[in-house]
């Protein structure tokens, strides 16, 4: 795999790969394991505000250990947790060693528990070959119970997305019963009846609002008209999540990862009106998305605004995509209780039945 050496020595190596990728290789005794992996690992200006912390109550930090200025004493450490430890600090997640403001937060008390992959118990978006998904509605709650999942709300697409089949009323009031009389092969898994349905240009929603109202949790996202300036996207959002069916918008900044860009919008109005309302903000984990980012996460927990948990799964290979909104989540500082889909199916259901203010966060 290796196209070029980059430079080498005892300790170290740098090659370039064959698809172009540096890969950088170093060796230290089994006492200095912590040290190096905490120093390489970054996040480069984590590691900045480290240093300069360390050097304030002195000491000095480095892959080879962590010194104490005064006497030059060289302390070694096996794993990372003995490098903070040594400065008084928590082990930080690696998620959110990003060079704000978490060393100041840890000074001033504990860090927070962050959410954890096994804290969530359904997943809150998913499709069917109802509408673009490719597996059938059986196919993908099936393979939802073998993960060991509480529930999995199904959200194909409305009449609006005629490109991804979205159904018609009359469609989605028939698979709205045939989830009603879905029987799950393990006691305890409930199939949700939900819908994505499009947010129009003017923020009106692509469904019938008596249908919106059976409906067990509805996804409201934008799928066009994304060249709209930023006043105007942002009031057909706010809009959206003023609605009072809709539960989460999806996909809030309708970025696809390396080909499309973030919408022009302003996130804190959107965010506030998020927060009054008690309206769900959706961090979608699929791959080409990853939609909201972490900074938004974290300022939508700064808000008191909440957050669903959504795979957007097209197939039953993809229901996996929740690891990867759990690192997003991480990222933004979430706690479990802040996602919706954490909670059993009973508090979830009251949550989204509750009349919109009165569910927001107190």
């Amino acid at each position: 795999m290796v196209q070029d050496v980059l430079g080498h020595g005892s300790t170290k190596s740098s090659v370039l790969t064959v698809n172009g990728l540096q890969v950088d290789v170093r060796l230290v005794e089994p006492r200095n394991y912590g040290n190096l992996l905490q120093h390489f690992t970054g996040s480069k200006q984590h590691n900045i505000q480290l240093r300069e912390y360390a050097q304030r109550i002195g000491y000095r930090i480095s892959e080879y250990g962590v010194t104490e200025v005064a006497t030059g004493t060289v302390h070694h450490c096996a794993t990372e947790a003995e490098v903070y430890g040594l400065l008084d600090l928590p082990e930080f997640p690696p998620e959110i060693r990003q060079g704000m403001d978490e060393i100041e937060r840890a000074l001033r008390g504990p860090l927070p528990r962050l959410i954890e992959l096994t804290d969530i118990v359904g997943d809150l978006h998913a499709h069917t070959d109802w509408s673009d998904g490719k597996a059938t509605l059986a196919e993908m709650a099936q393979a939802a119970e073998a993960r060991g999942w509480r529930y999995l709300c199904i959200c194909d697409h409305s009449a609006g997305r005629a490109v991804a089949r979205g159904l018609q009323p009359e469609r989605l009031r028939q698979q709205i019963e045939l989830i009603r009389a879905h029987r799950p092969s393990r006691p305890g898994f409930h199939l949700l009846a939900g819908i994505e349905a499009d947010i129009r240009s003017d923020g009106s929603i692509d469904c019938p609002d008596e249908l919106l109202a059976e409906l067990d949790f509805v996804v409201a996202s934008v799928h066009s008209a994304m060249q709209q300036d930023q006043a105007t996207m942002t009031a057909r959002v706010i809009r959206a999540i003023e609605h009072p069916h809709v539960d989460t918008i999806g996909h809030l900044t309708t970025r696809i990862v390396g080909r499309r860009p973030e919408v022009a919008m302003d996130v804190e109005a959107v965010m506030e009106a998020a927060a009054s309302t008690g309206t769900a903000l959706e961090i979608n984990g699929s791959m080409e998305r990853l939609d909201i980012k972490d900074r938004y996460i974290r300022l939508a927990n700064d808000r008191g605004v909440w957050l669903s948990m959504g795979t957007d799964a097209h197939a039953t290979a993809t229901l996996h995509n929740l690891a990867y909104g759990v690192l997003l989540a991480r990222r933004g500082w979430t706690q479990a209780d802040d996602v919706v889909n954490t909670w059993p199916i009973e508090r979830l259901l009251a949550w989204s039945r509750t009349p919109k203010p009165a569910r927001r966060k107190r």
